[in-house]
């Protein structure tokens, strides 16, 4: 029976989709796919939403794109534009079906992982990842970013934001394992109500864990 709803699933919604997904979780099995992001979603999305004052953050008057990727592109026509995706993650985070789609590249021989994130198939936000680079390599990235959206010399940095006028943001870290250079797109009006329905959720999520907190040592002391 699951293989005949897989089929069925997989013939009307396509292969990367969340009913195909979310067919093979309501049947308590693994998604078939390898996941793009490890971390919970409303971890990967608080870095913009709840920005560390600790890190320093630069303005730009360029305005800041992922890549050449257009904002009203949907999940079907990015797979349709650049073929089968390498990960690909699929749930259900408040109101909105999310699904993250990852490509594997290459930059003159260094691994690059591509992610693209959408939300009820708005496009949000996107991410580059780099696992196999040294301390060197990581500053050149960090060297060609900054280059590029900030005119003045800026030293090394393991971990910034850089902001436009639209508030569109890109945020850079190096962790030491990995560099990953996060874009948050919230321009298009669609992209800006998501934004704006996802910070009053999760900081609603963190007030009532703060009342927990308290009332239990409340209740201690």
């Amino acid at each position: 029976m699951f293989k005949l709803k897989m089929f069925f699933t997989k013939l009307f919604y396509g292969e990367y989709s969340f009913q195909y997904v979310d067919l093979f979780r309501k049947h308590s099995f693994r998604s078939p796919f390898t996941r793009c992001i490890s971390e919970e979603f409303s971890a990967y999305i608080q870095i913009f939403l709840k920005k560390n004052s600790n890190f320093k953050e630069f303005e730009t008057s360029e305005t800041i794109t992922f890549g050449n990727t257009p904002l009203s592109l949907n999940s079907n026509e990015l797979i349709n534009t650049i073929g089968l995706p390498f990960c690909f993650n699929a749930f259900v985070f408040e109101e909105y079906k999310v699904k993250v789609i990852g490509y594997q590249e290459y930059i003159q021989n260094t691994k690059l992982k591509s992610v693209y994130v959408f939300a009820n198939e708005v496009f949000i936000a996107g991410e580059y990842s780099f696992t196999e680079v040294n301390k060197t390599d990581a500053h050149s990235i960090s060297k060609v970013l900054l280059k590029k959206y900030i005119s003045e010399s800026i030293e090394n940095n393991d971990k910034f934001f850089i902001k436009d006028k639209d508030k569109n943001r890109i945020f850079f870290n190096d962790n030491g394992f990995e560099v990953s250079v996060k874009y948050f797109l919230s321009k298009e009006a669609n992209a800006k109500e998501i934004y704006s329905n996802l910070s009053k959720a999760i900081f609603k999520l963190d007030d009532q864990k703060i009342d927990t907190i308290e009332s239990k040592l409340a209740d201690m002391f």
